[in-house]
C-alpha cells in the first residue's frame, strides 16, 4: 500500500522527468562556428570599433551583429563562386543578392547594407528591374582582393544558413553520406602553383572576356555600363581563389550538398576550374577522372529509344518538371478513380515509337555510341560555315580540332536545351534541326508546356522548356551517384570517390575497378557500351 510519502516522492521524480524532457525539447541547439570568406585586406572589427553602428534592430551582442555584416560581405564573393560561369557583364559587375532571401536571415538587412556603403566597403547598383534584377552589390575597388576566411558565431544566423536551404535533398544526402566523408584533410591542393597558374594565364582570361563580349554584340549604351575587361578578369580570379582557399583549409562544413532539382552533388571540386584540377592530390596520390565522352547526348537515349523510355518509366521523371505530363485523375459516378494519361504524354510516346527507325535518329545514336558525336556535329557546322573565324585561323591543327569540338559541344547544348523557338534565331540550332529533324522534333515535344511558379510573391506562368535539361541531369546523377558510386562503395568502402557531375574521380590505383563498374552500369541501364574518357590530373 502506497504511503503519502511514496506519493509525494513519486510526484517529485515525475516532475523532475517532465522538467528534463522540457529542457531537452526546447533547449536551443548550438551550432559550431561557421566559416565565411571576405576580402583579404578588410579589417571589419577595426571599422566597427572606430564607427560603432547604431540603428534599429541591431543586436546588443557584438558577435551577433558582426556575424551579420560578415555574412552580407561573404555573399558578394560566394554567389559568383557557386554559379558555373557566372556572367559579371550581365549584372554590370554587381552581384545579384536576393533581398527576400537576405531578409529571411537578417532582419533590417537594408540598414546593414547602408552602413557598409557609408563606410566605403561596398557599393550598390542602380539598375533595377522589378521581378527580374535587383540593384546588386559589389565591393568598392579597395576591397576587390583575394579572400580570407573568417569565423562567425551567431547561432540564429548559422542555423538559418544550415537549415533554410530550399534547394537541398536531405534524404539523398543521408543515403549518399559516404561520398561526403572523402572531403577531408587528405584532399589537398598546391595553392602556390594554382595561384601562379592563374596569374600566368591572365592574357588568356583577358582574351576570353573580349571574345565573349564580341559574340553578344552589346549596344553602345550597354557597353558604357559594363565593367572593364581587367575588372571582369580580376573578379573571376577572386572566385577561383575562393575555391582554392576552401580546399586548402578543408572547409567543407555545410557547403557540400545534393540539390533537389537535378540531384547533382555540388562541392568545391565541381566549382574548381578544370585547368586547376592538376594541382589536387588525395593522400599525396594523383587523382584520375572517368567520364562519358559525350554524356548529355548519351543520356538523351532515354527519350529517343522507345524500349528504354518504357523500361525506365521516363514519363514519371518528365512529369516532375513539366506539369503537362502529369496523369489526370478522373472520378466516375460510382466514385471510382481512373487514371488517364495526359495528352502530352500520349503524343510523346506515340512520336518516339513512330520515329524510332528514322535515318537521322539512327545516325544520332550511332555517333553517340561511337563517342564521336561532337566531332560529327563539328563537321556539319564546318560545312555550313558556322565555325567562327578565330577558331579556323588557329595554325596548330590539333588545337584547332580541339576548339572545333568544344564549339560543337556548346552548340549541341544550345540545340538540346535552348527555348523551343531557338531554331528561329540561332544558326547552330537551325543546323542541328536540319541534320537531325526527328531528334529535334522529339526534344521539342518534351520541352513543350508550361508551369506555374511563385516569384516575388506573385504566381506567374512560365515555359517548361528546361524540362529536357532537368531530366537528363537528373538521370545522369542517378546513374553516377546512386548506381555507380553506391556499387563502388559496396564493393570496397576504402576506395576514395569524388564526383563532378558526369565524372567519377578516384586515385590512379583504383581507376580500372571504377571504369569496369562505370561501364557495367551504363550498359545495364542504356543497353550500350559507353566510350569513356580517362584523364589523370597531373
Amino acid at each position: 500500500m502506497r504511503t503519502q510519502n511514496d506519493t509525494i516522492q513519486g510526484e517529485f521524480f515525475e516532475n523532475l522527468r517532465l522538467a528534463s524532457d522540457f529542457k531537452k525539447r526546447y533547449k536551443r541547439k548550438r551550432y559550431k562556428p561557421y566559416k565565411l570568406y571576405v576580402p583579404q585586406n578588410l579589417d571589419l572589427d577595426n571599422i566597427l570599433r572606430d564607427y560603432p553602428p547604431n540603428f534599429k534592430g541591431l543586436p546588443k551582442n557584438y558577435s551577433n551583429y558582426r556575424s551579420k555584416f560578415l555574412y552580407i560581405l561573404h555573399l558578394i564573393n560566394s554567389i559568383p563562386n557557386s554559379k558555373s560561369n557566372f556572367d559579371f557583364d550581365e549584372h554590370f559587375g554587381f552581384i545579384p543578392v536576393n533581398k527576400e532571401y537576405l531578409q529571411s536571415r537578417i532582419h533590417e538587412y537594408k540598414l546593414y547594407i547602408d552602413y557598409l556603403i557609408t563606410h566605403g566597403i561596398i557599393t550598390e547598383g542602380t539598375s533595377y528591374i522589378p521581378l527580374k534584377r535587383s540593384r546588386g552589390l559589389q565591393f568598392s575597388p579597395k576591397y576587390r582582393t583575394p579572400v580570407k576566411s573568417v569565423t562567425i558565431t551567431c547561432n540564429s544566423l548559422i542555423k538559418s544558413i544550415v537549415t533554410k536551404n530550399k534547394n537541398r535533398n536531405l534524404e539523398r544526402e543521408e543515403k549518399l553520406s559516404f561520398l561526403f566523408e572523402w572531403f577531408n584533410k587528405l584532399l589537398t591542393i598546391n595553392d602556390d602553383q594554382a595561384i601562379k597558374f592563374i596569374h600566368d594565364n591572365h592574357n588568356e582570361a583577358f582574351k576570353k572576356v573580349i571574345a565573349k563580349r564580341e559574340k553578344k554584340k552589346y549596344s553602345l549604351k550597354y557597353k558604357l555600363l559594363l565593367p572593364s575587361v581587367s575588372e571582369v578578369v580580376r573578379l573571376g580570379n577572386i572566385s577561383k581563389l575562393l575555391t582554392i582557399t576552401q580546399i586548402k583549409e578543408a572547409n567543407y562544413n555545410f557547403i557540400l550538398k545534393i540539390d533537389s532539382t537535378t540531384g547533382r552533388l555540388h562541392s568545391p571540386l565541381t566549382r574548381l576550374k578544370k585547368e586547376l584540377r592538376k594541382f589536387l592530390k588525395y593522400n599525396d596520390k594523383t587523382l584520375v577522372s572517368i567520364d562519358i565522352t559525350n554524356s548529355q547526348p548519351l543520356m538523351s537515349l532515354i527519350i529517343l529509344d522507345f524500349d528504354i523510355f518504357m523500361r525506365l518509366n521516363v514519363k514519371d521523371l518528365i512529369s516532375k518538371y513539366n506539369p503537362s505530363y502529369k496523369d489526370k485523375v478522373l472520378v466516375d459516378q460510382d466514385n471510382i478513380k481512373h487514371i488517364s494519361p495526359s495528352p502530352s504524354y500520349t503524343m510523346l510516346v506515340n512520336l518516339i515509337n513512330k520515329l524510332k527507325n528514322k535515318g537521322d535518329i539512327i545516325e544520332y545514336k550511332r555517333a553517340i555510341v561511337n563517342g564521336n558525336f561532337y566531332e560529327r556535329f563539328g563537321e556539319i557546322l564546318l560545312e555550313k560555315k558556322l565555325i567562327p573565324f578565330e577558331i579556323l585561323s588557329i595554325e596548330n591543327l590539333e588545337k584547332r580540332s580541339q576548339q572545333i569540338r568544344k564549339f560543337a559541344k556548346i552548340a549541341t547544348f544550345q540545340s538540346l536545351f535552348d527555348t523551343t523557338r531557338a531554331h528561329y534565331y540561332n544558326n547552330v540550332v537551325k543546323a542541328f534541326k536540319a541534320c537531325f529533324p526527328h531528334v529535334y522534333m522529339i526534344f521539342q515535344q518534351v520541352k513543350s508546356g508550361h508551369r506555374k511558379v511563385l516569384q516575388n510573391g506573385k504566381t506567374i506562368r512560365e515555359s517548361a522548356y528546361n524540362t529536357l535539361a532537368c531530366i537528363l541531369q537528373r538521370f545522369e546523377s542517378y546513374l553516377v551517384l546512386e548506381k555507380i558510386c553506391v556499387e563502388i562503395n559496396e564493393m570496397d568502402p576504402n576506395i576514395p570517390i569524388f564526383t563532378i557531375h558526369d565524372s567519377v574521380v578516384t586515385i590512379t590505383d583504383h581507376k580500372d575497378k571504377v571504369k569496369q563498374i562505370f561501364c557495367k552500369n551504363v550498359t545495364e541501364l542504356l543497353g550500350v557500351n559507353p566510350c569513356l574518357e580517362i584523364e589523370e590530373w597531373y
